[in-house]
């Protein structure tokens, strides 16, 4: 009502001309200025709503309620002496000479004569070979310790595990401790190993022959025993033409049989990472690395490796065992996922609560197979890769089934013989290997060497001995047994080990090739298993047999469980 009124009186005051108007720029300028305000003050709501807006109105209230204290107090309590001291005066009084000043003058100290250093011009060191650019794996020339720094990857990966670091757990001492023969053998062995890779980086159970470096392998001719003549069907393997025989053969006893490549490049592989070489450190990296390569290729997406029905399942346990070896030497995150799934597939086929066999939970069970199981997932363990506790806990109650009173342990049944070739029966001394094999692994998964168990193991396996008679029968020749044995024993140590490897490595030392040719480094297959596994089998076994001073590391005694 009342802006109505207002209203009215202007239009009576314009009509008498009384109102002077504004211009109507001034008007729309106005108007402009009143809606930027109404905008920053709708700004400044919308801020103050927020907890940011809240926050800097405590902060303003605070600034201005701490000034006005500080404006309220008196004007002397305001001052501030900054730097009082530099108002003190130095007294300009004499010193009191009753007092005793204990001051001694230093005696000035002559300089020493300035001369001038002889200029000695810097020798540059022998340069490093770079790597050939034509090489398949174009390897660093660095050596890729735990400490190294590569100019190109960067810090090389530590050493773990079982090994402890990349030269292995007290390899330096294990060394010292193994006989200079065991050391000789080893080196020679992994030199014919590695004169005999394929060039794709496998070996070859059957056709190793071909990949020999020095083409010597394919023109040779074999000797074989008499024996083998009134067993034809007897492949116990070449003889030396210096001691027995007088026909030559084929080459065919030399081979194993087809369908093994993953199993022996994996034991191939296994005696290079046993003596601390790596595909990052040492004389045969690059031989690791073709292997490791090549091992990796085999891997089917469940990580199933080399296995593909029956017997082939010892591939897959012997590359479980080498990809974990390797990626727990080297922490190399290429082969972590290698490694995992080959250990996720090797749990996947152990039958529940028990061991392995052939197959996939197939149901049946045996100490061989078991064996090598245990010892791949140790080597898992070791490297950290994701391994159920139940498994070991799954193969100790294998192991105490088919153990018997008297510690003998069998292959399927309780106190029961070992394995064997069924063209092979007959042909080789009955030892018990599985009853090293079980000693080994009751040993890793925590048994204590007292065990009763263990120590009945123990008497019976020392009572078969290593031996390899000169210019004899190899009825005794098992070089799984004496792989098994040996680990077994050098666990246990004491007499039991001295006495042990003492035989073992007479055996092994006296019939290893030596001299001329490409045999040189190898032992001839004339074992119970080499049918299966020929030349390269037997030296890759054999060649881990001798680094049993320093591959794994001793457990402590424990206490019997």
């Amino acid at each position: 009502m009342q802006k109505r009124q207002r209203w009215e009186r202007e239009i009576v005051a314009d009509r008498a001309g009384d109102i002077d108007w504004p211009d109507q720029s001034e008007v729309d300028q106005e108007e402009l200025v009143e809606e930027g305000r109404e905008r920053v003050r709708g700004r400044l709501l919308a801020l103050l709503s927020t907890s940011y807006g809240l926050s800097i109105a405590l902060h303003l209230v605070l600034v201005i309620v701490l000034a006005g204290i500080l404006l309220t107090a008196p004007a002397d309590e305001r001052s501030v002496v900054v730097l009082q001291s530099l108002n003190r005066r130095v007294s300009e009084d004499p010193p009191d000479p009753e007092l005793n000043f204990d001051v001694r003058r230093v005696p000035k100290i002559p300089l020493p004569k300035s001369e001038i250093m002889p200029v000695i011009p810097l020798v540059d060191s022998e340069p490093i070979p770079e790597p050939s650019k034509g090489e398949l794996d174009l390897l660093t020339n660095k050596e890729q310790m735990a400490i190294s720094v590569d100019d190109s990857h960067g810090i090389a990966g530590g050493g773990a595990g079982a090994h402890g670091t990349p030269l292995g757990t007290g390899r330096a001492k294990g060394r010292l401790s193994a006989p200079p023969a065991a050391q000789e053998g080893k080196q020679a062995a992994l030199e014919w190993l590695a004169r005999h890779q394929a060039a794709d980086g496998r070996w070859e159970s059957h056709g190793w022959q071909a990949s020999c470096k020095e083409g010597g392998c394919l023109h040779r001719e074999t000797y074989v025993c008499p024996e083998e003549k009134r067993s034809p069907t007897r492949r116990i393997g070449p003889c030396s033409k210096k001691r027995v025989g007088r026909e030559v053969r084929s080459t065919v006893w030399e081979r194993g049989g087809g369908g093994y490549d993953v199993g022996v490049t994996s034991l191939a592989l296994l005696a290079f990472l046993g003596d601390g070489q790596s595909h990052r450190f040492g004389q045969f990296k690059g031989t690791v690395y073709r292997g490791l390569q090549w091992l990796k290729k085999q891997q089917l997406a469940d990580g199933n490796t080399g296995f593909a029905g029956g017997e082939s399942i010892y591939n897959h346990a012997l590359a479980t065992m080498a990809l974990c070896e390797a990626y727990g030497v080297t922490r190399d995150f290429t082969l972590q996922g290698s490694a995992q799934r080959a250990v996720d597939f090797a749990v996947l086929a152990q039958n529940p609560g028990m061991g392995w066999r052939y197959g996939v939970k197939s149901g049946h069970n045996d100490s061989s197979v078991t064996g090598w199981f245990v010892l791949a997932l140790k080597a898992a363990r070791t490297a950290d890769l994701r391994v159920p506790a139940d498994v070991f806990q799954g193969a100790v109650a294998w192991y105490d089934r088919v153990t018997s009173s008297r510690g003998l342990t069998g292959y399927r049944t309780s106190g029961g013989g070992s394995s064997y070739i069924y063209s092979q029966k007959g042909h080789y001394d009955e030892v018990p290997t599985n009853t090293a094999t079980s000693i080994l692994c009751r040993v890793f998964t925590g048994k204590g060497i007292r065990d009763k168990a263990v120590k009945l193991g123990q008497q019976a396996v020392m009572k078969s001995l290593p031996r390899w008679p000169q210019g004899k029968s190899t009825r005794s020749v098992n070089f799984y047994y004496w792989y098994y044995g040996s680990y077994a024993m050098f666990q246990l140590g004491g007499k039991a080990w001295e006495t042990w490897s003492e035989h073992m490595l007479e055996a092994l030392h006296s019939q290893q090739r030596n001299g001329g040719g490409c045999e040189r480094g190898s032992w001839d297959p004339v074992g119970e298993w080499c049918l299966v596994g020929g030349r390269v089998y037997a030296t890759a076994i054999s060649a881990l047999t001798l680094e049993t001073w320093y591959r794994y590391e001793r457990r402590r005694q424990m206490p019997a469980r």
